[in-house]
């Protein structure tokens, strides 16, 4: 198997989801994850539920405290962040808060 940072089938879920959820009004806390990230130096998770034309991802990123926000897929790549290509879960962004925040 070889390893892609972001493979074509990821991308265009992430993009699907960017056009098609109204980040205003809509909560994506029950939404699954489509794509974790990991620092594999040190801290640092990011879940990932939509990206825009630009490369601008929203999710969870855990750094010391898990958090939504955005983030640019090249800060990702340029810092030696990796795709976990074995993530079996937790499936929903309100599973990740709160696996995240007990421990």
């Amino acid at each position: 198997m070889s390893y892609s940072f972001i493979t074509e089938d990821i991308k265009k879920q992430l993009l699907h989801n960017h056009e098609n959820t109204n980040f205003a009004t809509e909560s994506i806390s029950k939404e699954p994850v489509v794509v974790k990230y990991f620092n594999p130096m040190g801290p640092g998770n990011w879940w990932v539920y939509s990206m825009d034309e630009e490369g601008r991802m929203f999710g969870i990123a855990d750094i010391f405290e898990p958090e939504y926000g955005s983030f640019h897929i090249n800060e990702l790549k340029l810092n030696g962040i990796e795709r976990d290509m074995y993530y079996s879960g937790p499936g929903t962004f309100e599973e990740v808060m709160t696996q995240q925040k007990g421990r």
